[in-house]
């Protein structure tokens, strides 16, 4: 892979999704490595979704999921040169390649990029801090030394999106109430399969069905849209967040990045492009 243009991208969340639109529309070859068990609830907006269709575009920005389907297509002599043809095959297409956890960081050698940026907020893909030439975390996911070189502010305060000195203060005074805005969190009563009755956009009342967890009707305990959404066939567990409701008045936000993943975003993007100057 070319080493000097290449940014590996974990996690295809929020974050990990808004970061891979930024730097693909860069001009950067991105490649992103997703958990299956990502469970988004905007999962409009979130590249992980892919492992639905296969394909996944965002804001003009293309992914697609690198699987045996796809391996299939070029004999080589080894699964190596398969994988190093099919990557290569979707960076000249302007496509962002995506493979799952199981296959990192097994490739990781064969990928060979030159930063790996970690944007998972809840860690299951594990790396070191030497796997590339410039290793980002999102702090406070991730710390500096054990894991990143460089950690990048995610909270919602005024220093969102800004570099995170050596020693961070775990305790800073933050005024996020500021930045507080009207959603609500549903929550799953009790364990089992989702079955969506909604979709991402919809509005909502308060007493009105969402969804069905194995056959027993969810209700709304809130009025306003929807925002938030688990996918249907998924498994929850009780007490796992399953939708998401805006209490604002309604409006297309919930089709874009807010304001935390876009300057996250642009920050990662700054720094890369100072990398690679």
């Amino acid at each position: 892979m070319n080493k000097s243009r290449s940014v590996l991208v974990i996690g295809g969340g929020l974050f990990g999704s808004a970061i891979t639109v930024f730097l693909a529309r860069a001009g950067i070859d991105v490649i992103l490595v997703i958990d299956p068990l990502e469970a988004e609830l905007r999962h409009n907006l979130c590249f992980s979704d892919i492992i639905a269709t296969g394909k996944k575009k965002i804001e003009q920005i293309q992914a697609s999921l690198i699987d045996e389907s796809r391996l299939s297509e070029y004999q080589e002599e080894s699964l190596s040169k398969s994988w190093e043809k099919a990557i290569r095959y979707l960076l000249n297409d302007r496509t962002v390649p995506v493979f799952f956890k199981k296959d990192f960081p097994d490739f990781l050698g064969l990928l060979n990029p030159a930063v790996i940026v970690a944007a998972q907020e809840e860690k299951t893909i594990s790396f070191s801090d030497h796997s590339a030439g410039l290793v980002m975390g999102l702090y406070p996911f991730y710390e500096s030394n054990t894991e990143c070189q460089l950690l990048i502010e995610t909270r919602s305060n005024y220093h969102v999106g800004q570099i995170i000195p050596d020693e961070p203060l775990q305790n800073a005074e933050f005024d996020f109430h500021l930045f507080k805005q009207p959603f609500q969190q549903i929550h799953a009563p009790l364990e089992g399969i989702f079955t969506s009755l909604k979709n991402i956009g919809d509005p909502v009342s308060v007493g009105e069905p969402i969804g069905l967890i194995t056959g027993i009707e969810i209700r709304s305990p809130y009025a306003g849209q929807i925002w938030g959404l688990l996918h249907s066939g998924r498994i929850l567990f009780s007490k796992q967040p399953m939708a998401l409701v805006y209490e604002g008045m309604p409006h297309q936000g919930y089709r874009y990045f807010d304001f935390k993943q876009i300057a996250v975003a642009g920050s990662v993007l700054k720094e890369i492009l100072y990398y690679f100057s």
